[in-house]
């Protein structure tokens, strides 16, 4: 440094070091893929939804194959004849369909085969205690 830079003051120098340990620590957890957890029918390719504009039932399946709908759910797609009056975008991220929760309810399926971080472990760390 020459005389013309400011040196780092205790606390910015303090708070570099811990950044630098918690970075360290974030590396360290595996990542895990996402095409490694089995999901149901993940593109709702499954079945047909021929009546517009894809709600369950009527026409329709009374149900999206591996998923539980509560509410008004339904499929859209641009191969089947509900249409696509709920994929607003005109864009699917994978095969030509989407699924669609409209008004309140939910539609969910439940996952398994994640595995825990390892336990977090305390360093460096300092208490006073007030008189």
């Amino acid at each position: 440094m020459n005389a013309h830079s400011p040196q780092p003051s205790r606390s910015s120098t303090t708070f570099n070091r811990t950044l630098l340990i918690l970075s360290a620590a974030f590396a360290a957890v595996p990542a895990f893929a996402a095409d490694s957890i089995p999901v149901s029918n993940p593109s709702f390719q499954a079945q047909d939804f021929p009546d517009f504009p894809g709600y369950i039932g009527g026409g329709n399946s009374s149900a999206i194959t591996g998923w539980t709908g509560v509410g008004g759910v339904g499929i859209n797609g641009l191969d089947i004849g509900a249409g696509t009056p709920f994929a607003d975008n005109g864009l699917f991220p994978d095969n030509s369909r989407a699924a669609f929760i409209q008004g309140t309810g939910s539609l969910s399926q439940n996952l398994s085969g994640f595995n825990a971080p390892p336990p977090a472990r305390t360093c460096c760390s300092r208490s006073r205690i007030s008189a």
